[in-house]
């Protein structure tokens, strides 16, 4: 996998406890959200960091995303860019916040509650398309997809209009070449699994990703405070990777 690194940063804010879990790409910002590690979920607030794409730099940081009575987002696994702005998943709720304003106040636009029994972890938006990823470490889980015109036109998030199965495991989903992609790993493995159904091996510790051009795009939560093994490989937070020679790995072999 060396070979396919175009690119990898190291982001700051992980030595004060943030986790990455997802990005979006842009063509001059990487933008990653996470959360500030707590033992407790339901004190995991969520964080984004904003990246200059040639240098890698942090250019603006998001401590806490929270609502006008207090309440905050937590874990923020799923993060999505398009022109309607930054959308951030967590597990009930769905945030869409304004990019040019990370890091400065006022970024927050939106934020609507996904409905019941809808479990949110990872998320993709392809074409008008919303799709909220589940998450299960020992069986499979559900991918609901929302309408996004209809989303963005209501206080209410909309019945999910179609779903399906997602296996265990599932970090990140990317809306890539031939439909989407989808992520699983653990620390020390990852298995990058195609739209056809081809299982490749990928980043440890790898979370999100996301397609720009011949690139692939991808954060690890290896080498973060409350994860760190001595004894796996630690990997840089954001690594931009060749697709043509992503492709050209072999079969993962993961073995959870």
């Amino acid at each position: 996998m060396q070979a396919a690194v175009c690119a990898a940063y190291w982001i700051p804010q992980v030595d004060r406890d943030f986790v990455p879990q997802a990005l979006a790409v842009d063509g001059s910002r990487i933008f990653v959200g996470g959360y500030r590690w707590e033992r407790s979920f339901g004190n995991r607030n969520c964080q984004i960091a904003v990246l200059d794409r040639r240098t890698g730099r942090v250019t603006a940081f998001e401590d806490r995303l929270s609502l006008p009575d207090g309440d905050f987002c937590r874990h923020g696994g799923g993060l999505e860019l398009d022109d309607a702005g930054l959308w951030v998943l967590e597990t009930g709720r769905l945030w869409l916040l304004d990019p040019d304003r990370i890091g400065r106040g006022g970024s927050l636009r939106h934020v609507w509650r996904l409905p019941r029994g809808v479990r949110g972890s990872t998320l993709v938006v392809h074409g008008d398309r919303i799709g909220v990823g589940g998450y299960r470490p020992h069986k499979g889980s559900r991918l609901w997809w929302f309408d996004r015109s209809r989303t963005l036109a209501s206080d209410v998030m909309p019945t999910p209009k179609a779903g399906g199965a997602l296996p265990s495991r599932l970090q990140g989903i990317g809306a890539g070449p031939g439909g989407v992609w989808l992520n699983r790993s653990g620390t020390h493995c990852a298995e990058l699994r195609t739209p056809e159904g081809r299982r490749l091996a990928f980043v440890p510790g790898s979370e999100d990703v996301d397609f720009r051009g011949r690139d692939i795009w991808t954060v690890s939560e290896s080498a973060t405070q409350g994860y760190l093994d001595p004894h796996e490989l630690v990997v840089p937070q954001v690594l931009q990777l060749d697709r043509s020679q992503v492709e050209r790995a072999p079969r993962a072999d993961c073995d959870f």
